[in-house]
């Protein structure tokens, strides 16, 4: 999330660690991947907080070669190369 601990809690680096963690297990094989909404604990008189972000995987796939039914403009060579996932 590109915090440490010290920082102050800034709500763009949330979303966007959230953004990045749910991109990352799309990209490695986590195609159902979600996240829920981040849960920002704040202890004013200790001065500190705590982030939890619920993370559900949804188990990991492997993926294999691409098959179109129509070898067009969208055919299986062209769907492998903008495919997200390797």
């Amino acid at each position: 999330f590109a915090m440490k601990v010290g920082d102050p809690a800034n709500s763009d680096k949330i979303v966007a660690g959230r953004l990045g963690l749910l991109t990352q297990l799309l990209e490695t094989g986590f195609p159902f991947a979600k996240t829920g909404e981040p849960d920002l604990l704040i202890d004013h008189d200790q001065r500190s907080g705590a982030l939890t972000l619920p993370v559900t995987p949804g188990g990991q796939y492997r993926f294999g070669g691409i098959t179109a039914n129509d070898d067009g403009l969208f055919g299986s060579r062209h769907l492998e190369r903008i495919a997200r996932f390797e």
